[in-house]
């Protein structure tokens, strides 16, 4: 199982987005990509990219950072989809929550969330079950500071939390797509990372970054088994646009 972490640098514009990310899933002999947040502006980029796709061997799942509805011209943004068999595939769903405010003692968002994961976040690529959370969507986890920032479940409803493992270890792989470096305490997200990998799962990350290089820091991570991996040597655009990196499972 070849899987491919992709990061791109921010603010680059819509239109070359677009082509990047076709050419990457073009040339990509990878089984998935995992793409960062933001992966295109809007949903007629996402239709624009459909149409560039000759790859049909290779999974790929990009985030729409917008999408409109109708003549009430509301939004919902940061909604996942999958490229699959060179077809654009609307999961159906959107980010929940970013920071651990809006989750903590939420238990009607907290059941929200696991409905989600339960019904629409899922998805199989060579008999691997990939779960899919959106940048801080990993709030849903909670450090014990006085405990060595060991981690619990962030959910107050037992029959909630209960379901949330299920989701878990129904899984192999936790997909992280994430918009930019994530703030605040990297020790703290190093042992979420860390769990949510445990007991055989993969889990990856990967997000846009100010800048692209083998030694920047909190652009891309990948765990088994509740260890952290060693990155390959990335590829990085002549022009700095993107980096990638494979890993073989």
């Amino acid at each position: 199982m070849k899987i491919q972490l992709v990061s791109f640098i921010v603010d680059l514009d819509s239109d070359i987005k677009i082509g990047i990310t076709a050419d990457i899933i073009n040339k990509s002999k990878s089984d998935l990509i995992l793409f960062p947040g933001n992966t295109l502006d809007s949903i007629n980029d996402g239709f624009e990219l459909a149409d560039l796709i000759k790859n049909k061997n290779t999974t790929a799942l990009i985030e729409v950072h917008q999408l409109s509805i109708g003549d009430l011209n509301e939004e919902i943004i940061h909604c996942p989809f999958l490229i699959k068999k060179g077809q654009l595939i609307n999961m159906h769903t959107f980010q929940h929550f970013t920071t651990s405010e809006t989750i903590e003692n939420n238990t009607f968002l907290a059941e929200a969330f696991v409905y989600e994961l339960e019904t629409r976040r899922q998805f199989e690529v060579n008999g691997y079950n990939c779960l899919v959370l959106q940048c801080g969507e990993n709030n849903i986890l909670k450090n014990v500071q006085s405990d060595n920032n060991n981690v619990i479940i962030r959910i107050d409803d037992k029959s909630v939390e209960r379901r949330f493992r299920n989701v878990l270890k129904g899984s192999d792989i936790i997909l992280n797509a994430i918009h930019q470096p994530q703030p605040g305490n990297q020790n703290k997200l190093h042992k979420r990372r860390e769990y949510l990998s445990l007991n055989g799962r993969i889990y990856l990350s990967t997000n846009n970054c100010k800048e692209l290089s083998p030694q920047a820091r909190s652009i891309q991570y990948a765990y088994y088994n509740g260890k952290e991996l060693e990155n390959p040597i990335p590829f990085i655009d002549d022009n700095g646009r993107y980096m990638y990196r494979i890993y073989d499972f």
